[in-house]
């Protein structure tokens, strides 16, 4: 009987141990996961910083090359006005429109 209740406990013991070792696995990995998430929640905070640092940047400069090419064509500067205006057309993503007005008109009737 003796012999019966130790080779139980020696196996309850030996089911504690792996036990106890799975659970620090699954808290390994727990904090492992939570480290990660943490990581990118912080490289994504940094990257919308980045992009509205940039956006403000692209503002400024549009406001910038507006002014100028306003500036220069008060002067008569049109030349010059025009390639700012061109400039301020590219920092603000907008292709410049050629004046097709004509041929449109040519190819009718």
């Amino acid at each position: 009987m003796m012999e019966r209740l130790q080779a139980e406990l020696a196996s309850s013991k030996k089911a504690i141990s792996i036990l106890s070792r799975e659970l620090s696995v699954e808290k390994a990995k727990a904090h492992l996961s939570q480290h990660r998430e943490q990581m990118l929640k912080n490289q994504l905070k940094t990257t919308i910083l980045r992009r509205k640092r940039d956006r403000n940047k692209l503002v400024t400069l549009s406001t910038q090359l507006k002014s100028a090419a306003a500036k220069l064509y008060a002067r008569g500067e049109l030349e010059e006005a025009g390639d700012m205006y061109t400039a301020w057309l590219q920092v603000n993503g907008i292709e410049e429109v050629e004046d097709n007005n004509n041929n449109n008109n040519d190819q009718g009737g």
